[in-house]
């Protein structure tokens, strides 16, 4: 009787185990794919850099006093040769009073002194006087010469030193807020700073680029005449803003620095910039484009379908039978909001943009076509998108 309960137990959990079904395996994961094709990219080099004006002018005291008066509006406009402030003149107009009527002691003693030497010279002719008598007033004529030349400088000084208590400005352009108010002392021991000028038409960009940007740069101009350097300098440097806008005007080189920065590595370059509505202000940060040349038979893909880690770049290739296969490839440069693909990739190819994060490597996958949005297919490279820029110029 056990041994028929036992066998029977065993035929229904067999029975049960025969009919238990394996679950289905899962669906292959939806993604969004892309074919690839080359096209020529512009490739500008990009740096960061700060606005400032075509002239910077520190306006100081040059003489000390009391600053007595202020004659702008703190950043308003001004023109060469405006008064900007006044310091106390009493002392300097009593100094000048004094160093005049010096001045004309010394000239009455000049005048005493020819008068001498024209007296006494026919009578020296005519051995009337002693030789030495003519001499001692020669000497004495020319002893107050100098005293009058003398004289004369310390006038000069005194209505400098006049003068520099009109602050006036030097050049045109926008002032900014007074340092010193008035009332306070300036001018002691050094010139006191009282304000400073900047001309915003043309503006400036300032920035450094590094050692192996500015080689590539000039290997890029080898076999070029000055002329033709300066023409490739001229409109070719475009600028942005922190909000990211673009900059309407093109920019002109002017100078770089002398030497590169040893403790940087980089070079100081400076370009400007039409101004005349003065919309940008000195000190704005700017970012500021280059072309650098053109890639040709590259590759753009959105960012989102390239996985990044530590500077090796990865794409996600789906092959004629939908599997996945991740490819290492080489990508120099940005596009906007995508990158440039110089190698590791054909034309012809299709890779993950969508999804990237739900397939691995030979995994396969129900590949659907990738619809670009709008903003992403404005800035393809055969349309007026923004240019290709080296990583390392950012």
């Amino acid at each position: 009787m056990r041994i028929r309960s036992i066998v029977g137990v065993a035929l229904t959990l067999a029975g049960v185990t025969a009919c238990k079904k394996e679950p289905p395996p899962p669906p292959p994961p939806d993604v969004q794919v892309m074919t690839v094709a080359q096209s020529t990219v512009p490739l500008y080099a990009e740096y960061t850099g700060q606005t400032r004006g075509s002239v910077e002018l520190e306006v100081r005291a040059r003489v000390e006093g009391i600053l007595q008066q202020q004659h702008y509006q703190d950043g308003s406009e001004v023109k060469r040769g405006d008064l900007l402030f006044t310091i106390d003149p009493a002392t300097y107009q009593a100094t000048l009073a004094q160093t005049q009527s010096r001045l004309a002691e010394a000239q009455a003693a000049l005048t005493r002194a020819t008068n001498d030497v024209n007296r006494y010279r026919p009578l020296a002719a005519s051995r009337a006087i002693p030789q030495q008598t003519l001499d001692n007033a020669i000497s004495a004529q020319e002893g107050a010469q100098a005293q009058v030349a003398a004289a004369r400088a310390n006038v000069q000084q005194a209505q400098l030193d006049l003068g520099y208590t009109r602050i006036r400005a030097e050049v045109s352009g926008l002032a900014g807020k007074a340092e010193v108010l008035p009332g306070n002392f300036v001018g002691r021991g050094e010139p006191t700073l009282l304000t400073k000028i900047s001309q915003l038409d043309p503006i400036r960009a300032r920035f450094s680029i590094p050692e192996s940007e500015f080689l590539r740069i000039q290997r890029s101009m080898e076999g070029m005449t000055r002329e033709q350097r300066q023409a490739r300098g001229r409109g070719a440097f475009e600028m942005s803003f922190s909000d990211g806008s673009v900059y309407p005007h093109k920019g002109d080189f002017v100078f770089g620095d002398r030497q590169v920065d040893p403790t940087t590595g980089a070079l100081l370059v400076e370009v400007s910039f039409p101004n005349t509505n003065k919309q940008v202000r000195p000190g704005q940060f700017a970012r500021v484009r280059f072309l650098m040349g053109a890639l040709d038979s590259a590759i753009v893909v959105p960012q989102r379908a390239v996985r990044e880690l530590q500077g090796t770049f990865r794409v996600a290739v789906v092959d004629s039978a939908n599997r996945v296969l991740f490819r290492t490839v080489e990508s120099p440069a940005t596009f906007g909001n995508d990158r440039v693909i110089t190698g590791g990739l054909r034309p012809g190819e299709r890779i993950v943009v969508e999804g990237l994060q739900r397939v691995r490597d030979s995994v396969v996958v129900n590949a659907r076509p990738w619809a670009p949005p709008a903003d992403s297919a404005a800035a393809r490279p055969d349309s007026a998108g923004p240019p290709a820029t080296t990583p390392s110029a950012n």
